[in-house]
């Protein structure tokens, strides 16, 4: 195989939003045009998400925790599993989102291992879990 590189992108990424957190999607914006601008994409296979099914999601969380980041989702005031903190907060959508992370990176790791390309990445992925 000849040396071949992949990505995963997905506007839907920015709605990943954790509002003034760190982690504001807008560096994920910046990265995507800046790839644009300089080439970068036109060089990849760009590939799309699609959400995670829960089934994927329940090989790193537990069913209590997955329903506690729904909830979140619809009820921002939601506080458990460290939801809702400074650190951790909730916004509307996030199980969605977090969804089409999750997802994208295993469309990411499937690419690889069906021997699509050498290499790939989620641009939005890894997050706390790498």
């Amino acid at each position: 195989m000849a040396c071949s590189a992949a990505a995963v992108w997905d506007e839907g990424y920015l709605d990943y939003d954790f509002g003034e957190h760190p982690l504001n999607p807008i560096r994920l914006d910046l990265t995507v045009r800046l790839a644009r601008e300089l080439g970068v994409l036109d060089r990849l296979d760009l590939l799309a998400p699609e959400p995670a099914e829960k089934s994927q999601l329940l090989l790193a969380h537990t069913p209590d925790y997955l329903a506690a980041v729904r909830a979140a989702s619809s009820d921002p005031s939601f506080a458990g599993f460290g939801l809702g903190t400074d650190d951790d907060p909730v916004f509307p959508g996030m199980y969605d989102a977090s969804a089409l992370i999750a997802g994208g990176s295993a469309i990411a790791a499937q690419h690889v291992w069906d021997g699509h390309s050498e290499h790939a990445v989620n641009i939005a992925g890894g997050l706390h879990h790498a």
